[in-house]
């Protein structure tokens, strides 16, 4: 009796082991992703296979606040480059503007009136292109707010701040707006709408046209 009971204990203890590993391994596979967990390892997954019970579902919910996670780093990292890049252009040109100016030795007041204006022009394309960056880093953010928002304001409005650009260039601009209701983000509609018109008209050829349609289909 006392044989049996010592091998069975020792067989207990063994199985009671084993089952008690098997059962902690996920746990381990959860600890280990988090602790190599940083910047640069947010696209390692646990993607922990077997029943779905509450340690499949602990895994889960670890792998998607990795992804989040990922896409917030990648979010970032897309705008310090761009932010980077972008404003790099007109700061150099007014550093150009202003150097060019200084160099000489004699400055008239319509000189300096006419660097001026070439500086707040380039400021005026800063501002542009940080409420573009700012736009497109909320964006990646996915939509946080679904509210009514009318395409026709918003492409009337793009028309009208393109407007002097495509006179200058010849640019006859060809509207058929029609009410356009739709849900979405207005700031971010509104600048996709800017942005389209923008590049129709600065990219066009000299003495072009550019259409805009807005209206609904009844049959979608």
């Amino acid at each position: 009796s006392l044989a049996g009971i010592g091998v069975a204990t020792i067989v207990a203890g063994i199985l009671g082991w084993a089952i008690g590993r098997r059962i902690l391994l996920p746990l381990h596979k959860v600890t280990a992703a988090a602790r190599r967990a940083s910047t640069e390892h947010l696209d390692e997954r646990i993607s922990l296979a077997g029943p779905h019970d509450e340690l499949r579902e602990l895994a889960d919910t670890f792998d998607d606040m990795l992804s989040r996670l990922d896409l917030a780093f990648a979010s970032q990292r897309r705008f310090v480059a761009n932010a980077s890049h972008e404003l790099r252009t007109p700061l150099t040109s007014m550093r150009t503007l202003i150097d060019v100016a200084m160099a000489k030795p004699s400055r008239t007041t319509e000189q300096l009136e006419v660097l001026l204006g070439r500086v707040r022009e380039a400021l005026d394309q800063s501002e542009a292109l940080i409420d573009g960056l700012l736009t497109l880093a909320r964006s990646d953010r996915g939509l946080s707010t679904h509210e009514p928002v009318d395409l026709e304001a918003a492409a009337q409005d793009a028309i009208d701040q393109v407007t002097t650009a495509a006179r200058q260039s010849d640019i006859v601009i060809h509207a058929d707006l029609s009410p356009s209701p739709t849900l979405g983000d207005r700031i971010l509609v509104e600048r996709l709408v800017a942005n389209l018109l923008d590049n129709a008209v600065r990219y066009n050829l000299t003495g072009g046209s550019v259409r805009v349609v807005t209206g609904t289909d009844n049959d979608a």
